[in-house]
């Protein structure tokens, strides 16, 4: 059976809140990994991992979130960025939603780094329950943490060799790695420390890190693996919650 709540039938959604009350909503955004990735790389590994955790342990995958906050990556161009508290009120439409459904339980997993607005949604929601105004739980899950420590501590960031990978066993179609010429420079911020809107674009002006031509699919396609295997664990636990 399909998982992908878009790709369901209405009656089909209905007898899947029979087996489990749980529901996915992968996290990505909108904004530039270099010239050889989607705009959209977040939301594609997102939704791929998702669906196969999904497939693993019963579980329904909402429709990947592409608007998001970004704003750090707004000096570049492809990015659409969101404000953070019109997010929080989104995903609080979307889990009353998806618990209206029968969907109760909502797993945030998100592959969008740099984005605090997840805990900020932690924070609003447990404001909420405190106050008996939420119908759902919601639980967070970071793919830094999905893919294991080993794994994670080899990340060569942004736009790079790991996330390229990550890409290709994804979406292989949508990577263009023939545009890489270089590896992306990372330059000295004119003032150490300090973060302000074009940040990113002074220190990496190709908007990538390291050398995205090192990508391995096969790679890719394992870590994915071992991430969608740790977000069917959480789902078991969460219906058994």
């Amino acid at each position: 059976m399909a998982v992908k709540w878009d790709e369901l039938t209405g009656p089909e959604i209905a007898e899947l809140s029979k087996i489990t009350d749980v529901a996915i909503l992968p996290f990505g955004s909108l904004e530039m990994h270099g010239p050889h990735l989607p705009t959209s790389t977040d939301a594609l590994v997102a939704q791929a991992i998702s669906v196969r955790a999904a497939e693993m342990e019963p579980a329904i995958v909402l429709p990947v979130l592409r608007y998001t906050p970004a704003w750090s990556m707004k000096c570049y161009p492809g990015t659409i960025s969101m404000p953070s508290d019109l997010m929080t009120r989104i995903f609080d439409v979307i889990c009353s939603e998806a618990a209206r459904n029968g969907f109760r339980k909502v797993i945030i997993f998100s592959c969008h780094g740099g984005c605090d607005v997840t805990s900020q949604l932690m924070e609003e929601w447990l404001e909420k329950k405190s106050t008996g105004q939420v119908d759902y739980y919601v639980y967070c899950v970071f793919i830094g943490d999905a893919i294991g420590k080993e794994n994670a501590r080899q990340f060569d960031g942004h736009g790079g060799a790991m996330e390229t990978s990550w890409a290709m066993a994804a979406a292989d179609d949508l990577v263009r790695i023939e545009r890489v010429e270089e590896v992306g420079p990372i330059l000295a911020p004119e003032m150490p420390g300090v973060n302000k809107p074009d940040y990113w674009n002074t220190v990496l002006p190709l908007g990538y890190k390291s050398d995205p031509r090192k990508a391995d699919a096969k790679k890719g396609k394992e870590m994915l693996e071992t991430a969608a295997k740790f977000l069917a664990d959480v789902i078991k636990k969460v219906r058994r919650a």
